[in-house]
């Protein structure tokens, strides 16, 4: 068997949590290369009483300002929700301090 992948860069994952209301937790991951903000943010949303319950679930694409998401379950308050996530993704990736690994 002839290796056939070559390692073109490498990144780091960052999740990160918030709690956005009484009722609900959205999550955010990203991987970034070194000295890089990222690109795209994946996120889910679950409700407090049910963690392992996602009920939206998406990404948010930087470059470009779109938001792509799938209601899992239904959700009151949908564009409220749609609108946090959306900023906070832009407070992650505006925000973003890049520090040098020590």
């Amino acid at each position: 068997m002839t290796n056939q992948f070559k390692l073109e860069q490498r990144s780091t994952t960052e999740i990160l949590s918030e709690i956005i209301s009484e009722t609900y937790k959205a999550t955010y991951s990203f991987n970034y290369e070194e000295s890089q903000k990222p690109k795209a943010i994946s996120f889910n949303l679950c409700r407090l009483d049910a963690l392992s319950d996602k009920i939206l679930s998406g990404s948010y694409l930087a470059e470009i300002g779109q938001l792509d998401f799938k209601a899992i379950k239904p959700i009151e308050n949908l564009g409220e929700l749609v609108d946090h996530i959306t900023e906070s993704s832009n407070e992650i990736i505006e925000g973003f301090n890049i520090e040098a690994e020590q």
